[in-house]
């Protein structure tokens, strides 16, 4: 048993345009706020949207951040 389901441009569009923007705010050309806002979503959904898609919502490295607190301390 099969689920038919009909493909439209506006699914495909949608689909590609969101694609295209996580990618372009995980390479960093993007902010979160221009994502949600091209998306017309919130920046709660968006960072959602992230996450589901793989990508990591914050990107920061961890053993620099560790090297700067030990400067601060």
């Amino acid at each position: 048993m099969g689920i038919a389901i009909s493909f439209n441009d506006d699914i495909i569009t949608k689909g590609l345009k969101t694609s295209l923007l996580i990618n372009a705010y995980e390479e960093g050309l993007v902010s979160l706020g221009e994502l949600a806002k091209a998306l017309n979503i919130s920046k709660k959904d968006a960072m959602k949207l992230i996450s589901i898609n793989g990508k990591n919502v914050i990107d920061y490295d961890f053993k620099e951040e560790l090297e700067n607190l030990k400067d601060f301390v």
